[in-house]
């Protein structure tokens, strides 16, 4: 049986000048590294993309980071 874990998120770490592709939690724990650094952003953002889509979660380019990724808190509702 398979199934998807959408509380997560993929984005592009920039790392001492090489891009890097991470899958990360929205509590802001890193699920998976990238271990190919990538000398140009525009490989990195396809990589990304790509990996995203096998992943079935989102790809979010407005939290790429490059010393901590971001966390994320909701609201209670009642």
């Amino acid at each position: 049986m398979t199934y998807t874990v959408n509380n997560q998120y993929v984005t592009v770490r920039s790392y001492h000048g090489e891009f890097y592709v991470n899958a990360i939690n929205y509590n802001g724990t890193v699920i998976r590294y990238g271990q190919h650094g990538y000398v140009h952003k525009r490989s990195a953002l396809r990589a990304a993309i790509a990996l995203a889509k096998k992943l079935d979660v989102s790809y979010r380019q407005d939290l790429e980071y490059s010393d901590e990724p971001q966390a994320f808190t909701a609201l209670a509702t009642v």
